[in-house]
């Protein structure tokens, strides 16, 4: 299988639910203890490492 659209592609958060939700108890051990840090251009190892 070969993709050939090999952009990134940032997670859409108006469809994706929250990483920290206390109602759903497995996301409060799961979700993010930091900010988020923001990645504006991928790095040389990702754009040539190994496709998965």
């Amino acid at each position: 299988m070969t993709h050939d659209n090999k952009r990134f592609v940032a997670r859409d958060r108006n469809w994706h639910p929250p990483a920290f939700a206390p109602g759903y108890k497995t996301s409060v051990a799961r979700s993010p203890q930091q900010a988020l840090v923001s990645m504006q251009q991928p790095t040389v190892s990702e754009l040539t490492g190994p496709d998965f």
